[in-house]
Protein backbone atom coordinates (compact mmCIF):
# COMPACT_ATOMS: atom_id res chain seq x y z
CA UNK A 1 0.00 0.00 0.00
CA UNK A 2 2.93 2.69 0.77
CA UNK A 3 4.61 1.62 -2.81
CA UNK A 4 1.48 2.42 -4.20
CA UNK A 5 0.80 6.08 -2.48
CA UNK A 6 4.26 7.15 -3.39
CA UNK A 7 4.05 5.57 -6.98
CA UNK A 8 0.38 7.39 -7.14
CA UNK A 9 1.29 10.68 -5.52
CA UNK A 10 4.17 10.62 -8.06
CA UNK A 11 1.72 10.66 -10.88
CA UNK A 12 0.34 13.56 -9.47
CA UNK A 13 2.96 15.24 -9.29
CA UNK A 14 3.71 14.42 -13.24
CA UNK A 15 0.58 15.91 -13.66
CA UNK A 16 1.22 18.80 -12.38
CA UNK A 17 4.84 19.72 -13.89
CA UNK A 18 3.16 18.82 -17.18
CA UNK A 19 0.32 21.18 -16.39
CA UNK A 20 -1.76 18.56 -17.70
CA UNK A 21 -4.06 19.48 -15.05
CA UNK A 22 -4.26 22.89 -16.13
CA UNK A 23 -4.68 21.91 -20.28
CA UNK A 24 -8.04 19.96 -18.29
CA UNK A 25 -9.09 23.04 -16.26
CA UNK A 26 -8.40 25.15 -19.38
CA UNK A 27 -10.69 22.90 -21.37
CA UNK A 28 -13.48 22.56 -19.23
CA UNK A 29 -13.24 26.36 -18.92
CA UNK A 30 -13.73 26.32 -23.33
CA UNK A 31 -16.61 23.46 -22.78
CA UNK A 32 -18.21 25.94 -20.70
CA UNK A 33 -17.57 29.01 -23.02
CA UNK A 34 -19.38 26.92 -25.55
CA UNK A 35 -22.15 25.76 -23.35
CA UNK A 36 -23.17 29.43 -22.61
CA UNK A 37 -23.10 30.91 -26.57
CA UNK A 38 -25.36 27.74 -26.77
CA UNK A 39 -27.39 28.45 -23.77
CA UNK A 40 -29.96 31.20 -25.40
CA UNK A 41 -31.41 27.94 -27.72
CA UNK A 42 -33.41 26.51 -24.72
CA UNK A 43 -32.35 23.51 -22.56
CA UNK A 44 -29.42 22.04 -23.59
CA UNK A 45 -28.83 19.02 -21.18
CA UNK A 46 -27.69 16.87 -23.90
CA UNK A 47 -25.16 18.85 -25.26
CA UNK A 48 -24.01 19.34 -21.64
CA UNK A 49 -23.99 15.49 -21.00
CA UNK A 50 -21.76 15.98 -24.58
CA UNK A 51 -19.46 18.43 -23.34
CA UNK A 52 -18.96 16.58 -19.74
CA UNK A 53 -18.18 13.24 -21.32
CA UNK A 54 -15.29 14.14 -23.51
CA UNK A 55 -13.81 15.52 -20.50
CA UNK A 56 -13.02 12.06 -19.30
CA UNK A 57 -12.24 10.93 -22.86
CA UNK A 58 -9.56 13.74 -23.29
CA UNK A 59 -8.43 13.25 -19.76
CA UNK A 60 -8.31 9.55 -19.43
CA UNK A 61 -7.31 8.69 -23.16
CA UNK A 62 -4.72 11.52 -24.63
CA UNK A 63 -3.36 11.98 -20.61
CA UNK A 64 -2.67 8.65 -20.11
CA UNK A 65 -0.62 8.07 -23.36
CA UNK A 66 1.41 11.38 -23.06
CA UNK A 67 2.45 9.97 -19.67
CA UNK A 68 3.44 6.83 -20.61
CA UNK A 69 5.30 7.91 -23.45
CA UNK A 70 7.01 10.84 -21.64
CA UNK A 71 8.19 8.11 -18.86
CA UNK A 72 9.29 6.31 -22.28
CA UNK A 73 11.43 8.90 -23.39
CA UNK A 74 12.70 9.14 -19.69
CA UNK A 75 13.46 5.67 -19.46
CA UNK A 76 11.27 5.56 -16.08
CA UNK A 77 9.81 2.51 -17.65
CA UNK A 78 12.96 0.63 -18.48
CA UNK A 79 13.76 0.90 -14.44
CA UNK A 80 9.98 0.04 -13.17
CA UNK A 81 10.28 -3.26 -15.39
CA UNK A 82 13.30 -4.77 -13.59
CA UNK A 83 11.86 -3.14 -10.28
CA UNK A 84 9.28 -5.01 -7.67
CA UNK A 85 6.90 -3.16 -8.82
CA UNK A 86 4.08 -4.97 -10.82
CA UNK A 87 2.52 -3.56 -14.23
CA UNK A 88 -0.94 -3.91 -12.34
CA UNK A 89 0.23 -1.53 -9.46
CA UNK A 90 1.38 1.58 -12.51
CA UNK A 91 -1.83 0.82 -14.53
CA UNK A 92 -3.94 1.51 -11.25
CA UNK A 93 -1.82 4.46 -9.89
CA UNK A 94 -2.36 6.67 -13.51
CA UNK A 95 -5.87 5.33 -13.11
CA UNK A 96 -7.33 6.44 -9.89
CA UNK A 97 -4.48 9.62 -10.54
CA UNK A 98 -6.19 10.87 -13.85
CA UNK A 99 -9.76 9.85 -12.84
CA UNK A 100 -9.04 11.97 -9.72
CA UNK A 101 -8.66 15.01 -12.54
CA UNK A 102 -11.17 13.98 -14.57
CA UNK A 103 -13.83 13.62 -11.78
CA UNK A 104 -12.77 17.48 -10.29
CA UNK A 105 -13.27 18.43 -13.92
CA UNK A 106 -16.32 17.56 -14.40
CA UNK A 107 -17.99 17.98 -11.42
CA UNK A 108 -16.45 21.93 -12.06
CA UNK A 109 -18.55 21.68 -15.49
CA UNK A 110 -21.80 20.12 -14.26
CA UNK A 111 -21.98 22.76 -11.45
CA UNK A 112 -21.25 25.30 -14.08
CA UNK A 113 -23.70 24.52 -16.63
CA UNK A 114 -26.62 23.04 -14.49
CA UNK A 115 -26.35 24.15 -10.67
CA UNK A 116 -26.05 22.11 -7.92
CA UNK A 117 -29.46 19.57 -7.86
CA UNK A 118 -28.76 16.50 -9.83
CA UNK A 119 -28.41 13.03 -9.55
CA UNK A 120 -24.83 13.03 -7.96
CA UNK A 121 -24.77 8.84 -7.94
CA UNK A 122 -24.93 8.30 -11.65
CA UNK A 123 -23.04 11.03 -12.12
CA UNK A 124 -19.99 10.42 -10.08
CA UNK A 125 -20.64 6.40 -11.39
CA UNK A 126 -20.55 7.53 -15.29
CA UNK A 127 -17.47 9.67 -15.00
CA UNK A 128 -15.42 7.52 -12.85
CA UNK A 129 -16.71 4.29 -15.31
CA UNK A 130 -16.21 6.25 -18.71
CA UNK A 131 -12.40 7.37 -17.26
CA UNK A 132 -11.11 4.63 -16.33
CA UNK A 133 -12.59 2.60 -19.41
CA UNK A 134 -10.83 5.59 -21.48
CA UNK A 135 -7.49 5.48 -19.26
CA UNK A 136 -7.45 1.23 -19.37
CA UNK A 137 -7.61 1.95 -23.18
CA UNK A 138 -4.87 4.41 -23.93
CA UNK A 139 -2.51 2.39 -21.62
CA UNK A 140 -3.71 -0.57 -24.04
CA UNK A 141 -2.52 1.24 -26.95
CA UNK A 142 0.32 3.55 -26.14
CA UNK A 143 2.81 0.98 -25.46
CA UNK A 144 3.89 -0.40 -28.71
CA UNK A 145 4.09 3.31 -30.04
CA UNK A 146 7.42 5.48 -29.91
CA UNK A 147 5.64 8.80 -30.54
CA UNK A 148 2.22 10.98 -29.70
CA UNK A 149 1.64 10.81 -33.51
CA UNK A 150 1.91 7.38 -33.87
CA UNK A 151 -0.11 6.93 -30.55
CA UNK A 152 -2.63 9.26 -32.05
CA UNK A 153 -2.85 7.40 -35.16
CA UNK A 154 -3.85 4.31 -33.03
CA UNK A 155 -6.85 5.83 -31.00
CA UNK A 156 -8.48 8.10 -33.99
CA UNK A 157 -10.67 4.66 -35.17
CA UNK A 158 -11.84 4.07 -31.50
CA UNK A 159 -12.68 6.96 -30.77
CA UNK A 160 -14.81 7.48 -33.79
CA UNK A 161 -16.22 4.01 -32.85
CA UNK A 162 -16.79 5.00 -28.84
CA UNK A 163 -18.57 8.80 -30.69
CA UNK A 164 -21.11 6.64 -32.79
CA UNK A 165 -23.86 6.06 -29.07
CA UNK A 166 -24.06 9.82 -29.34
CA UNK A 167 -25.76 8.92 -32.98
CA UNK A 168 -29.35 7.98 -30.97
CA UNK A 169 -28.23 9.59 -27.94
CA UNK A 170 -29.57 13.17 -29.89
CA UNK A 171 -32.54 10.77 -31.10
CA UNK A 172 -31.26 10.62 -34.94
CA UNK A 173 -31.03 6.24 -34.42
CA UNK A 174 -32.55 3.38 -32.82
CA UNK A 175 -30.61 2.74 -30.03
CA UNK A 176 -30.53 -0.96 -30.22
CA UNK A 177 -27.74 -1.03 -32.94
CA UNK A 178 -25.15 0.86 -30.27
CA UNK A 179 -26.19 -1.14 -27.06
CA UNK A 180 -22.48 -3.38 -27.75
CA UNK A 181 -20.33 -0.14 -27.83
CA UNK A 182 -18.64 0.31 -24.56
CA UNK A 183 -18.85 4.21 -24.03
CA UNK A 184 -22.91 3.83 -24.46
CA UNK A 185 -22.94 3.07 -20.45
CA UNK A 186 -21.19 6.30 -19.31
CA UNK A 187 -23.10 8.51 -21.73
CA UNK A 188 -26.56 6.90 -20.06
CA UNK A 189 -25.70 7.37 -16.75
CA UNK A 190 -24.18 10.91 -17.61
CA UNK A 191 -27.45 11.45 -19.15
CA UNK A 192 -29.60 9.88 -15.67
CA UNK A 193 -27.63 12.47 -13.88
CA UNK A 194 -29.98 15.38 -15.40
CA UNK A 195 -33.17 13.50 -16.43
CA UNK A 196 -35.35 10.28 -15.53
CA UNK A 197 -34.29 7.10 -17.27
CA UNK A 198 -35.68 3.42 -17.23
CA UNK A 199 -35.03 1.30 -14.43
CA UNK A 200 -33.94 -1.61 -17.42
CA UNK A 201 -32.02 1.34 -19.18
CA UNK A 202 -29.85 1.58 -15.86
CA UNK A 203 -29.25 -1.71 -15.08
CA UNK A 204 -27.87 -2.28 -18.40
CA UNK A 205 -25.65 0.86 -17.92
CA UNK A 206 -24.38 -0.20 -14.71
CA UNK A 207 -23.30 -3.65 -15.69
CA UNK A 208 -22.23 -3.38 -18.79
CA UNK A 209 -19.97 -0.31 -17.36
CA UNK A 210 -18.15 -2.15 -14.72
CA UNK A 211 -17.58 -5.06 -17.60
CA UNK A 212 -16.22 -2.40 -19.97
CA UNK A 213 -13.81 -1.77 -16.84
CA UNK A 214 -12.78 -4.74 -16.29
CA UNK A 215 -12.42 -6.07 -19.79
CA UNK A 216 -9.82 -2.34 -21.01
CA UNK A 217 -7.90 -3.19 -17.72
CA UNK A 218 -7.61 -6.67 -19.07
CA UNK A 219 -6.60 -5.52 -22.38
CA UNK A 220 -3.85 -2.61 -20.41
CA UNK A 221 -2.34 -5.30 -18.15
CA UNK A 222 -1.58 -7.69 -21.03
CA UNK A 223 -0.02 -5.01 -23.41
CA UNK A 224 2.41 -3.61 -20.78
CA UNK A 225 3.35 -7.26 -19.70
CA UNK A 226 4.54 -7.78 -23.35
CA UNK A 227 5.82 -4.89 -24.88
CA UNK A 228 7.04 -3.17 -21.31
CA UNK A 229 7.22 -5.66 -18.15
CA UNK A 230 8.54 -8.56 -20.52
Amino acid sequence: MKTFSTLLRWDLILLHRNQLIIVSAVLAGVYLGLFYLLKELGSLEKILVLLIFNDPVVTGLLFAGVLVLFEKDQHTLEALAVSPLSPEAYLWSKAVSLTIVALGTSLAMAWAGYGWQFNYVHFVVGVISASLTFIFVGCWLVPPTISFNQFLVRCIPLLILMALPFIPFFEAASPMWFYPIPSYPGILLLQATFEELSFSLLVYAYCYAGLTIIGSYYLARNSFRKHIWS
